[in-house]
């Protein structure tokens, strides 16, 4: 046992861990600096997740949810999308980013409780084939999977797919947004009476998860719930929706 750590010890000081968001040492998958930038204490709306004031709250929802309400009942999200969780985003964007992304569900999951919320699946906001090809993976399943790995709760990639090839949302204004995803979702009749995690990376005007959550529910989902990682709030200077 001793020599096993003073081995260990020994590899650690030769070929230290590097952090995966910024590349420095770390004696775990992100070093101390990123690891605190992965979420934050922002005060948010229990709807949508976008960060308000102390006093923006009425009803339990913000403005902007009483006017329109969301077709998902809840957001939950980790932390603004700026620092360490916005570059971690960014290096899920590609094909070695698969890793990152399962670990930041991870992080998701124990960040969040779903013992209250009695989740019957989590379901990953899909890309079109072809996105998918071009890409390797899908960022929000290996999300998803992290954060099914964390509750014990099924993955169910196959419940909502992806019909329709959209243009990239970060070139758009909001209103495009929602045009530019409106039908471009089809879900399963399984998800039928089912409360459903629906999970994605980043959320900006929330065209997207609105979209998805609006197939899941023609199908007969009872209530869905969006699992985010990272939350753009309009007036913020960091980040658009990739």
């Amino acid at each position: 046992m001793i020599l096993r750590r003073l081995s260990r010890g020994a590899i650690e000081l030769l070929y230290p861990a590097r952090c995966l968001i910024c590349g420095q040492s770390a004696h775990d998958h992100f070093c101390e600096n990123c690891d605190r930038g992965l979420g934050d204490r922002a005060l948010r709306c229990p709807r949508c997740a976008t960060t308000v004031g102390p006093h923006s709250l009425t009803e339990g929802e913000c403005a902007a949810c009483r006017k329109e309400p969301p077709p998902f009942s809840k957001a939950l999200c980790l932390g603004s999308y700026r620092g360490s969780l916005k570059a971690a985003v960014l290096r899920m964007k590609n094909a070695s980013g698969e890793g990152i992304a399962e670990l930041l569900g991870r992080r998701w999951g124990v960040t969040h409780s779903l013992g209250e919320l009695t989740v019957d699946a989590v379901v990953p906001v899909p890309l079109h084939w072809w996105k998918h090809w071009r890409r390797g993976y899908n960022q929000s399943a290996a999300i998803a999977l992290g954060i099914a790995r964390i509750h014990g709760v099924p993955i169910r990639p196959r419940w909502l797919c992806c019909i329709r090839r959209t243009a990239p949302q970060k070139t758009l204004q909001a209103t495009a947004r929602q045009i530019n995803v409106k039908g471009a979702f089809q879900a399963r009749s399984a998800v039928s009476c089912r409360h459903v995690l629906l999970v994605d990376d980043v959320m900006t005007t929330g065209a997207t998860s609105e979209e998805a959550a609006r197939a899941l529910r023609r199908a007969g989902a009872a209530r869905v719930t969006v699992a985010i990682l990272a939350r753009v709030t309009v007036g913020e200077p960091d980040g658009v929706e990739l």
